[in-house]
């Protein structure tokens, strides 16, 4: 899906972080793709004014020195999404005398804004301030930058956090341990720190009685040019708390789950038909928020694997969400390959589609009767996924569900 021509290559850099930002999955109907028009010639007010908060940004929160470059606007770009909302992705490139350049790329939304720095050149990046060496300073400058800038009211609660929490010292474990990240929760905040050779990200998100939300606020360091800041993301007002009371236990909707995804006894396999499938009552399961109808609540993620892969699929995945046991999602997935002749195939061949998933899953991003579940990340995401797996999934309506990550 097209969404925001060049930007697509600084939103993958987003998902490739990990988890700087907002972490969790989107599966969705398929939707009529947004409509990206270039207005880079002819902005309205507000988008003139837009540049100019851009551009603010460029020097306030990452302190680029600006008089360093000859800065030219490069894309802006108005996406109409078909829930009516318009994000706005910008991108200026800033070019020194001698040729080396880097561009600062945004994605804006209401509430959700995504900042990511991109360098190309031997030469050093010309800052007016440059940040202190250890994480926590940086971290600490970062998060006080942005206050200064915003002044919304949740950074005081991050700046206390990292006031007594090492993220050096995170980081350091974060790189010891296997998925290569650290964490710790405190005041209904988890503070997520990803580290590699390449980047180290700061991830706050909320994280209600054991629950971790999507909402989130990330940072990134580039480790290879000396740590200097490459990425910024605010989403922690993209969604409101709905609900975080848990009324389902992990067994309840384990089989509530299981009753759910037994209704898909045949996956239709193009160019073959109509194939039996047989499932395990062995889910992996994890429970963290997701949106419905423009709010937050807890949600239930459960794959219940096939006894073999057939052909190309290998589970279903059920979603029950965690305040009303109501199924959000169920659908029979797998992976991309060519597909391995197997299993006993149903009497009638012709193609037959997959029952749409039962769903009151709804975004911002989706129309009302279209299943959107958040996540990212996820998740940076932020990132420091440090290994973002693409599961291309396949419905017998040859629908593709997307999963998106920014944790």
């Amino acid at each position: 899906m097209k969404l925001f021509e060049n930007f697509g290559t600084c939103v993958i850099l987003f998902v490739l972080m990990g988890s700087l930002f907002m972490s969790g999955f989107v599966l969705a109907q398929e939707s009529p793709d947004p409509v990206a028009v270039s207005v880079l010639d002819s902005p309205n007010e507000n988008q003139l004014q837009h540049r100019t908060q851009f551009l603010a940004t460029i020097n306030d929160l990452f302190c680029l020195d600006t008089s360093k470059y000859e800065v030219t606007l490069t894309r802006h770009y108005v996406t109409t999404m078909p829930n009516g909302k318009t994000p706005e992705t910008i991108e200026y490139t800033l070019t020194t005398n001698d040729g080396n350049y880097l561009t600062v790329a945004g994605d804006l939304l209401d509430d959700t804004n995504y900042y990511m720095l991109s360098y190309f050149g031997a030469g050093p990046i010309h800052f007016s301030q440059s940040l202190p060496e250890s994480f926590s300073d940086k971290t600490t400058t970062m998060l006080n930058r942005y206050k200064a800038q915003s002044w919304v009211p949740y950074i005081e609660a991050m700046l206390a956090i990292v006031q007594h929490n090492s993220i050096d010292e995170l980081a350091q474990t974060a790189r010891a341990n296997r998925n290569g990240t650290a964490e710790i929760v405190e005041n209904n905040i988890k503070l997520k720190v990803g580290s590699s050779e390449r980047w180290t990200s700061v991830t706050f998100k909320q994280c209600i009685d054991g629950i971790e939300y999507p909402s989130a606020l990330g940072m990134r360091f580039d480790n290879r040019l000396g740590g200097v800041i490459d990425g910024f993301s605010d989403s922690w007002l993209s969604y409101a708390i709905g609900g975080t009371h848990l009324r389902v236990s992990m067994e309840e909707a384990v089989d509530l789950g299981w009753e759910a995804a037994n209704t898909i006894s045949t996956v239709n396999i193009f160019g073959v038909g109509d194939v039996y499938i047989h499932l395990l009552k062995d889910p992996m399961v994890s429970l963290s928020g997701a949106v419905r109808d423009g709010a937050l609540y807890p949600l239930y993620w459960l794959r219940f694997p096939t006894d073999m892969v057939y052909y190309t699929i290998d589970q279903v995945q059920v979603g029950v969400w965690g305040d009303t046991g109501e199924i959000a999602y169920c659908q029979a997935t797998g992976f991309q390959g060519e597909p391995v002749p197997n299993g006993e195939i149903a009497p009638s061949v012709s193609p037959s589609a997959t029952p749409a998933p039962t769903s009151g899953v709804t975004d911002t991003n989706t129309s009302p009767n279209n299943t959107l579940l958040i996540g990212i990340g996820a998740a940076f995401i932020f990132a420091i996924l440090i290994a973002a797996v693409l599961v291309r999934t396949k419905k017998r309506t040859h629908q593709k569900n997307r999963q998106f990550t920014i944790s």
